[in-house]
């Protein structure tokens, strides 16, 4: 955004230079409308036909918002051979990838914070752009500032100054 007509162009065409021989991959890729809009969006579409045979374009992003890309230019649609949709994460396995980010920062989590956690995120499950694990990791940033504050507090057992608790996990939304 901010740049004048014609550089959004010239950027994009420098990366998909710059992807030949390789894979693109274009993160929440619905972004494209707001930061160039027609113009960038024209240019991948060209690219996708033009290097069809040596660039792997890859399109990520919430499936509603992906949507609205496709409507403003059904050539991407029409270019694009395959579609996979990732269903969000089980209650369990976002409980493990929980345990595994937790176990990652030499912490400890009890089975109540554990059961805590999986009610605050079955609550954000609701939202549209639920973000799977990036919900768990923000989740746990947010319990390890809380931690940090209840140990300073002494709200919590200095023996437990490895171990996130249920206490860690309240108040967060």
């Amino acid at each position: 955004s901010g740049l004048s007509s014609g550089e959004s162009s010239k950027r994009t065409s420098m990366l998909i230079r710059a992807a030949k021989g390789g894979v693109l991959f274009i993160d929440e890729a619905y972004s494209l409308l707001s930061i160039g809009g027609q113009e960038v969006v024209a240019t991948i579409v060209k690219a996708m036909e033009d290097y069809r045979d040596s660039i792997i374009f890859i399109f990520a992003g919430y499936s509603n918002l992906m949507k609205q890309l496709l409507d403003f230019n059904p050539g991407i649609e029409s270019r694009i051979k395959y579609s996979i949709n990732f269903n969000d994460y089980s209650e369990e396995e976002l409980k493990l990838i929980l345990q595994m980010m937790t176990n990652s920062k030499n912490l400890y989590i009890d089975f109540d914070a554990i059961e805590k956690a999986s009610e605050i995120l079955e609550a954000k499950r609701k939202s549209a752009n639920f973000g799977n694990a990036r919900e768990v990791r923000t989740l746990l940033d947010k319990a390890i500032d809380n931690h940090a504050y209840n140990l300073s507090i002494k709200k919590i057992n200095v023996n437990d100054k490895y171990k996130l608790l249920k206490e860690d996990f309240e108040g967060i939304v």
